[in-house]
């Protein structure tokens, strides 16, 4: 019972840190700044939380230790970029022409397993991305859908909604 829960624990983290990568995706910040705010969380709370970790992982006091830091980054990564995404200021939402400079289209192959040793190929999944110019001269690349891609063209302008983020970086709402 006590590794269903472990594992349970680990599965909610760890899909907290995916969640906070799809924000990231919608915000308008340099990649370093939510990592580095995550690392300053985690070695603050280390010296507070850095021993109670032995109701999820045992003795074991390397393991606590890495299990500390992998909790403790995936929720603050999360906290920082969900935060802002969520309490972004409804007064501050206004359209932006931003153009477009490169589109990205990603193809993935799953494999199944069909025997001991026998792997098949799946079925592919596609993922599609703008890289677009804002109007302070920085590049964000962001995913879009198929119908958004196949509309634009390299060169051309689109418009985005973006909000202020309650940490003050702005965040791609709408389309």
């Amino acid at each position: 019972m006590i590794y269903v829960f472990r594992a349970t624990v680990m599965c909610i983290v760890l899909f907290l840190g995916v969640l906070g990568y799809v924000y990231y995706e919608k915000t308008l910040v340099e990649w370093w700044t939510p990592v580095v705010f995550a690392l300053f969380v985690t070695v603050a709370t280390l010296p507070l939380l850095g021993r109670h970790w032995s109701w999820l992982v045992g003795k074991d006091k390397t393991f606590g230790f890495l299990c500390h830091i992998f909790v403790m980054d995936c929720m603050a990564y999360f906290s920082f970029l969900g935060g802002n995404w969520f309490l972004a200021d409804e007064s501050t939402v206004h359209k932006e022409e931003v153009t477009v400079e490169e589109k990205k289209h990603n193809e993935r192959t799953t494999g199944h397993r069909v025997g001991r040793r026998y792997y098949r190929s799946g079925r592919k999944s596609h993922s599609y991305y703008l890289t677009v110019r804002l109007a302070d001269g920085s590049l964000k690349e962001m995913p879009v859908t198929l119908k958004r891609y196949n509309r634009v063209r390299t060169g051309s302008t689109i418009t985005i909604s973006l909000q202020e983020g309650a940490f003050g970086f702005m965040v791609i709402k709408g389309k």
